[in-house]
């Protein structure tokens, strides 16, 4: 499978801590070789997120690709959903 970063994603990951954003990536690779545990989010068919630590990585699965879309603090990433 591929990964995409939207540029939402890409300036999230910036903000982040260099350590947190380590295991960011980690858990992204993980989810690309279908390793990662995921769920997938209520009323939205094709759209998961990714627990790492206090934040969560939001995606879309389109055929081999996953977009990524969001990486938020655990109380921010839902409201704009």
């Amino acid at each position: 499978m591929n990964l995409e970063l939207t540029r939402t994603a890409m300036k999230d990951l910036d903000q982040l801590e260099q350590k947190t954003r380590d295991k960011v990536y980690e858990e992204l690779y993980k989810l690309r070789d279908n390793k990662a545990r995921f769920k997938k989010l209520k009323g939205q068919e094709h759209t998961g997120r990714l627990r790492v630590g206090e934040y969560r990585v939001i995606f879309e699965l389109s055929g081999e690709t996953i977009y990524i879309k969001t990486v938020k603090h655990r109380r921010e990433v839902y409201r704009k959903l």
